[in-house]
This record gives C-alpha cells, structure tokens and sequence, in this order.
C-alpha cells in the first residue's frame, strides 16, 4: 500500500471516530436542552437568516414540508421560535427565532467552540492554516456534489 493511501485509510478511520465522538458530544449537549439534531439544525439556521418561511427551512434541510411543520411545531410550544404574519400574503406565516431559541444555540455552540478552541489551539500557526485550507475545500466539494444531486 503506497504512503498515501495508507495516509487516506489512516484519516477515513479517524473520520468515523470522529463523527461517532462528535454526535455522541452533541447529543448530549441537545438533550439538555431537550431538542433533536433536526431542531437544532432549524435553530443555527433561523440564527442566520429572519423570517424564513417554512417551504425555505425545508429547502435548506432537504426534509418535506410537512416534516419541517412537525419540527416548527414542536420547537414553537418549546417557545424557541415563533410564527410571525407575513406582509406580503397573509396565508403565509414566518418562522423567527425567539430569545430562548438564540440562547439554546449559544449555549450549545458555546461547548463546541470550547472543545475546538482547545484542539485548535495545539497545532501551530501553519497547521491552523492547514485545517482552514482542508475546510474550505471540503465544504466546495460538497457544495459541487449538492449541486450535481440537484441537476
């Protein structure tokens, strides 16, 4: 086996270790909050971006509207976001997210910044720039095989 592939297999194997770690720190960081990874990931989205409508949520996420419904509904009588009128068509509600909802992806995020805040902090000043360069080519890899999914 050439070096790099072994180097390959070595980082496919420290991926699954990392994303099962991962969901397990993470689960454990929304059942305090009493959400699921869905709910969550409504949350981080409505943090960037007022007032979607639901048909937007569900676009993001890749989920069915009536899916998208089942979540809003469950984190509205959690009080974490609220459905607001529409000026433009009064049929149409929007989604923001409320105080408390703000305050349950900060509290989250803030353990995950602590934890990557410390992993970060080891490596040196080139190999923090290393990790942002693999980044952001992962995250373009991905955003070219969402698009080729769409085509």
């Amino acid at each position: 086996m050439k070096k790099e592939n072994s180097s390959f297999v070595d980082f496919l194997e420290l991926k699954r270790r990392l994303e099962i770690k991962f969901g397990s720190y993470i689960t454990k960081a929304l059942e305090k909050h009493n959400i699921s990874m869905q709910h969550y990931t409504i949350l981080l989205i409505l943090m960037n971006e007022e007032n979607l409508k639901m048909v937007d949520i569900a676009k993001q996420i890749g989920i069915t509207n009536p899916a998208v419904t089942n979540l809003v509904d469950i984190l509205e009588k959690k009080k974490m976001i609220k459905r607001i009128a529409c000026d433009y068509d009064r049929r149409v509600k929007l989604i923001e997210i409320s105080k408390k909802g703000c305050m349950c992806v900060e509290s989250i995020q803030g353990q995950i910044i602590e934890v990557l805040e410390k992993t970060f902090s080891t490596f040196s000043k080139k190999g923090q720039e290393n990790i942002n360069i693999f980044y952001r080519k992962f995250i373009e890899n991905l955003n070219k095989e969402l698009l080729n999914d769409q085509n």
